[in-house]
Parts: structure tokens; sequence; C-alpha cells
């Protein structure tokens, strides 16, 4: 009876799990057809701010009011789309806050600095700003949105600082901004039940969060920007209630929500990336983190940006250091003499299933590269560099365990540790670097060229051969293709970090361009 339960539990288990891959495939299909739209949705919001800038234009310099109101607004259109424009809007805003003398004018002022300073990760400059405004002379309107303003503000503050001692300190402050902006909604049901949710998840009590936010979600999902607000927050609830599928369905509609609103300034995507990463899947995941970096540089959120890299070298080089951990790993387990009938067993099973990813991986190459755009270039030519040294890789493996097969059986075991000594990493590596620069010089032909023109005429670098990278060309080649941590470029190219840095620092010493923006310009070489 109870091996038949098992067997029983064990079926049902697995197709719950393909059950819930087959929905994510369905989600992220639904989602990359909202990507397609992003540029119509674009054009949207570049109509109604120049229909608002039409406005404005016709209106008198003396009518100081109508020429406040239209300027909030556009900065409105651009304060979670894009950080500079947004900018520019609070400058004339605190220009006519200044010129009209209106303390309404000058408080709103205020609160759009402290709205953009703290999307862009500046929190002492946002709480210089916003901690100057008189509460007591602000209208009931604008007293609600500077209250959840900073809880907002408090919110990412503890998402930047992950100490404890201060992020208890945080929250109780949020918390306090949450109570003041529900006294403000008494018979707005929108915020009310917005800010009584947020309430009952810092109480614990989720069942109530849910319930509330539930109801938001069904009721305002023709209000993209706060449904994805509202859905990134019941997501949240869900995965401390333990329904996770049902989060991942949550931020997939908060997502698709922020693209539908032109959300950049956002999270959920970036959260969604690392949900899914979490559990396995790795590919998904891999665009959902393209996608939110992608939309923090749009928006220039540096905040973001340094989120979002926490994780983002992680996933996008997987693939490219993949092949090194799995000869790093061959290494040690080779000097383990002792072990080798155990090492044996675990390459037959590495190889076994390396074979059947390459299988499949090549089964679907001719479907990827026919529907691939040109822009995808990069990616074609190292999806190929990487299956080229699996399987090259692959082969020594194979080869490796025949010969230490054939010495067990012989029982010539003091052989085997000449076939140990035969393996070289050095050597492996330097042909690694060899496929690496030669795939990268097809893609990027004058990147010696370009390279060379942002150093001084007599500090330019000539490699020996043509086809080839210098190790400093190499780092910032790794660089060009989006891996920027030092940590990973240093695992890469088998340097410690502070090497890394050592000859990142006496490139841009070299350089005709100021230093912080040598690797600005390094990605600005364009592909063929």
């Amino acid at each position: 009876m109870n091996k038949h339960f098992f067997l029983a539990l064990a079926f049902f288990t697995f197709f719950l799990n393909a059950a819930a891959s087959d929905h994510i495939k369905r989600q992220m299909k639904e989602l990359k057809a909202e990507v397609a739209e992003k540029g119509h949705y674009a054009n949207l919001k570049s109509q109604r701010a120049d229909s608002i800038r039409l406005l404005l234009n016709s209106t008198s310099p003396e009518n100081f009011h109508a020429i406040f109101t239209y300027n909030q607004k556009l900065f409105n259109e651009y304060k979670s789309y894009i950080y500079d424009s947004a900018f520019n809007y609070a400058l004339k805003i605190e220009e006519i806050a200044r010129f009209s003398g209106d303390n309404s004018i000058k408080a709103q002022s205020k609160i759009n600095f402290g709205f953009i300073l703290i999307s862009s990760g500046m929190f002492k400059e946002a709480f210089d700003t916003l901690k100057t405004i008189r509460t007591q002379e602000m209208p009931r309107s604008l007293l609600a949105e500077y209250y959840s303003l900073m809880e907002r503000a408090y919110l990412d503050l503890m998402g930047y600082n992950s100490n404890v001692f201060f992020t208890e300190k945080y929250n109780d402050i949020r918390n306090s901004y949450i109570d003041s902006t529900l006294q403000l909604f008494p018979d707005n049901q929108k915020y009310q039940l917005y800010y009584s949710g947020l309430r009952y998840i810092e109480n614990k009590n989720f069942r109530q969060a849910q319930q509330e936010l539930e109801t938001l979600t069904k009721d305002y999902r023709n209000d993209d920007h706060f449904f994805a607000m509202t859905a990134s927050s019941l997501a949240y609830v869900y995965l401390c209630t333990g329904q996770t599928n049902d989060a991942i369905t949550m931020l997939f509609e908060s997502v698709k929500a922020d693209i539908r609103s032109c959300t950049r300034e956002t999270t959920a995507a970036f959260k969604l990336a690392e949900l899914l990463y979490t559990h396995g899947y790795t590919k998904e995941a891999h665009y959902l983190i393209e996608l939110a970096m992608h939309d923090a540089t749009f928006y220039n959120s540096n905040l973001r940006k340094k989120q979002i890299s926490s994780i983002l070298p992680v996933i996008a080089a997987k693939e490219l250091s993949t092949t090194i951990k799995q000869r790093k790993l061959l290494f040690r387990y080779s000097v383990a003499t002792t072990l080798l009938s155990v090492l044996v067993v675990a390459f037959l099973f590495i190889t076994i299933r390396h074979v059947r990813q390459l299988k499949r991986a090549k089964e679907s190459i001719s479907d990827i590269n026919s529907k691939l755009l040109e822009s995808n270039k990069i990616k074609d030519e190292y999806i190929g560099f990487y299956f080229y040294n699996n399987s090259d890789y692959i082969n020594k493996i194979e080869k490796f365990k025949k010969a230490i097969i054939r010495k067990l059986m012989t029982k010539r075991v003091d052989d085997i540790e000449i076939i140990i000594n035969n393996i070289n990493p050095q050597k492996e590596r330097e042909e690694l670097f060899a496929g690496f620069d030669k795939v990268f010089l097809r893609l990027f032909p004058d990147f010696i060229k370009h390279f060379n023109s942002l150093l001084k005429p007599e500090e330019r670098i000539l490699p020996k051969d043509k086809n080839t990278l210098t190790t400093d060309m190499r780092i910032f080649a790794l660089i060009r293709i989006g891996i920027g941590d030092h940590e990973k470029i240093a695992e890469i190219l088998g340097y410690s970090v502070s090497t890394i840095y050592n000859y990142k620092t006496k490139i841009r010493k070299k350089a005709i361009v100021p230093h912080d923006k040598f690797e600005e310009e390094i990605l600005k070489i364009k592909a063929i």
C-alpha cells in the first residue's frame, strides 16, 4: 500500500511541475506580446505629452497657475518614464514656485524633486528636500501625496540598506506614514484599501491583506499603473503564504501592466526574474532581468541598475562560466585518486546530461536562428561558441573516462597519475580565450581600432596577432558584451579582483576621454 501511495505521489508531483512549466511558458508568451507593443504604448504617451505641450505653449506667460498645471501634468507623464525629462519639468515647476510665491506650488515642487531623487537612489538629497516642506500649510490632497511618498522612500531605503538595525527603524517610520496616509483617505476606497492592505502586511495579517488587495486587482484592472503597484504587493502576500505559483502569476501581470503604462521606474520585472531564477527557470529569468535592466537604463535609475546588477551577472554570464567551473571541478576530483570510481560515475552522469542538453539545443538552433533579428547577432555568436566548447569539453571527458576505466580494469593504478598530470588547465583556459577572441572580433571587427582611438597616441596597444586581444582589451571586451562585474570578469579570466581593477585603472589613465566615461565609450562600439 505504501509503495503504491508513493508512486502515485511521484506521478502527481511530476504532473504538477509540468503544469507549472506550461503556465510560465504561456505567461512568457503573453509578456513578449506586450513587449512587442512597447513602441505603440510609447507613442501614445508621446501624443499625450505633445497635446499638453501645445496647451502650454498657447498659454499666456502671466497665467502662471495654468503654466504650473501643464508643467505638472508633463512631470507626471515622465516621472516614472524618463528621469531626465522629469527632472527638467521639476526644475521648471521650481522656477514657477519661486516666481509665484504660492506655498502649494512650492510644496508640490519639493514633492516632485523628492520623487525623482528617491527613484534615482539619491536618498540624502531626497530627505534633505522633503524635510523642508511645511506640512501644516499643505492642502489635504497634497499632504496625502507627501505621506505616500515618504512611505515609499523608507521602503526603498530598506531595500537599499539591508542592515537589520537600520531597517527595523526605517520600517517603524514607514508604518507611521502608512497610518498618516490612511487618515487622509477615509472616503477614497481605492487608496484606502491599498494602504490598508500594506498595513495588514506589516502586521502579518496576510489573510486580510490578500482580501483587500485582491479586491483592488479586480476593481481597478484598467488603471494600469495602480494595478501594477497593487499586483506587486499582492504577489508579496502570496509568497509569504506559500502560494508561489499565484505570486509568479501576479508578478507577470504587474510587469505587463507596467509595460502598458510605460512605467520604466519599476521593480516588478527584477523581482520576477529573481523568483523564476530561484525556481530553475533560468532562460525566462535571463529575459526578464535584461528587460529590467533595459527599463532601468532607459529611465536612468542608478538605484534600480545597482539592484539589478546584483543578479544580472549571475544569470547573463552563467553559460560562459559553466565550462570554466566544470574544468575546475574535473581537476579537483582528478587528484582524489581514492574516489576514482565515484568520479567516473559522476562524470558519466554529467556527460549524459550534457549530451542530452546538446541534442535538445541542436534541435532548436535552426528554429531559433530563423526568428532572431539582426540585433541578436551577438547572442547567436556566443551561443555557438558555448556549444562548440561544450562539445569539445564533452569529448575530452569521454576520453578521460575511458582511459581511467581501462587503467582500473587492468589494475594499472600508477598510470592514472600520468593521465591526471596531462590535464593542463592553463592550456584549456588559453584555448577558451583564443576562441572567445575569435568570436568577439568577428562580431566587432573594428573593436581594436576603436579601443585604441580612446587612448593617447603614444599609449595605443597593438596585439601580436590581429585575431587576438590583449588582456587589457579582453577585460573591456567582456564589458562590451554585458559582463561588467569585477568578480565575474576575474573568475572568467583567472585573475584576482584587484588585478582586474588595476588593469582597468591603468587603461583609464591612458585614455583621452574622462575616466568615468571610458566604459560608456566602449559600450558604444557597434557590432557588424
